[in-house]
């Protein structure tokens, strides 16, 4: 749903949209004050749940949020909002890719993790590795040696492996540092191009909407 406008001008002519769970319907909203002065949304025609004549701004948001809550718990949409869609406005905006996150070189294990990221990638269609294949790989050996050490790490070979297993904690921690820096320069390049920020919303908005007419299940969420 739009936000509130800033100024009275535009709530004469603003209109707001709602669509949420399994709602056929795009429920309109005009603008209207209470005898307080406070503002108001009056929904134009009613729809289940929505059957007062006006609503709060935080009535509605106790409706929409979780319902938008439920919608992106999925591992697949988390990581197109968290890095897919991000880059995608980032280029919108600036016509350039954000930086930040790329393969890198890790200290330890990195030719298993290079091949492995290779592997997987390959075997899921997509050909090239990229840094996310190396992550997760680091992270999936991590586990291991993890399990390996424990309660021996004092004696050989767990105490060189132990050594190993610090030295790759520290590469993923700077991996993902490198990946939160490069979402939020994203995020801040966006953000400063102020002739072009309301597009990126309203590409958000349409992106978001999409989603709005299917009910919020993983299952309809994984395809």
């Amino acid at each position: 749903m739009a936000t509130f406008p800033s100024t009275p001008e535009t709530k004469k002519s603003d209109r707001q949209l709602l669509k949420i769970r399994e709602m056929r319907d795009i429920l309109e909203f005009d603008f209207t004050s209470g005898s307080d002065g406070t503002d108001l949304l009056r929904p134009l025609k009613t729809a289940p749940g929505f059957e007062k004549e006006s609503y709060r701004a935080n009535d509605l948001r106790r409706e929409i949020e979780p319902w938008l809550t439920a919608l992106f718990q999925s591992e697949h949409l988390s990581l197109l909002v968290g890095a897919g869609l991000t880059t995608a406005v980032h280029y919108h905006v600036t016509g350039k890719l954000p930086g930040g996150f790329s393969c890198r070189d890790y200290a330890t294990f990195n030719t298993q993790i290079k091949a492995e990221a290779i592997r997987s990638a390959k075997e899921m269609g997509r050909g090239e590795a990229n840094p996310e294949d190396q992550l997760r790989t680091a992270l999936r050996i991590v586990d291991g040696l993890r399990i390996l050490v424990k309660g021996s790490s004092e004696s050989e070979p767990w105490k060189s492996i132990a050594k190993d297993l610090a030295t790759l904690e520290n590469d993923i921690s700077t991996a993902i540092e490198a990946l939160i820096s490069g979402i939020l320069g994203a995020e801040r390049g966006v953000i400063s191009q102020e002739e072009r920020r309301e597009e990126a919303l309203v590409m958000l908005v349409s992106f978001l909407m999409s989603f709005a007419s299917r009910t919020g299940t993983s299952v309809v969420l994984h395809y």
